[in-house]
């Protein structure tokens, strides 16, 4: 009977470990790296879609021009109006500092955007981090803060 409930106990303990595997693996430095280049490259090229795509179905975005948003359709909303602003655009000032915080990962670090407006190009430095989680084997932005640096 002991031998019994070890099998079972195994069997368990491996589909655990199968299930904890699929959904909440760690995201590699790596991977993160990408992340932030393909944000980058959305936001550059203003592709709301692919953009919005990024964040987990209840991501949230504490953003630098505006509100507190929950939601994709939110992000998406924030997005639509952010990208009416002509040449914009946003560099990466350093390399992100990745942290593994319990099956997240989280980036920090300073970018500038830059647009334009009544003629006039303008700079903002701001400070982000972005938290990202790897969920069903696809890595979401699950939390984004991002601040004007002064």
């Amino acid at each position: 009977m002991a031998q019994k409930n070890l099998i079972y106990l195994g069997i368990f303990g491996f589909v655990a470990y199968l299930f904890y595997k699929k959904f909440y693996t760690k995201v590699s430095d790596f991977e993160s790296k990408e992340v932030l280049k393909d944000w980058k490259k959305n936001f550059d090229s203003k592709d709301i879609e692919a953009i919005v795509k990024n964040y987990s179905e209840d991501g949230i975005l504490v953003s630098t021009f505006g509100d507190i948003l929950t939601g994709r359709n939110a992000i998406k909303n924030y997005f639509i109006g952010l990208f009416k602003k002509d040449k914009l655009g946003v560099n990466y000032i350093n390399q992100p500092q990745i942290t593994d915080l319990n099956g997240a990962t989280t980036l920090t670090g300073l970018y500038e955007f830059r647009y334009s407006e009544k003629g006039q190009m303008n700079k903002t430095i701001a400070r982000y981090s972005f938290i990202l989680k790897k969920i069903n084997g696809k890595i979401y932005i699950i939390k984004q803060h991002s601040s004007v640096a002064n």
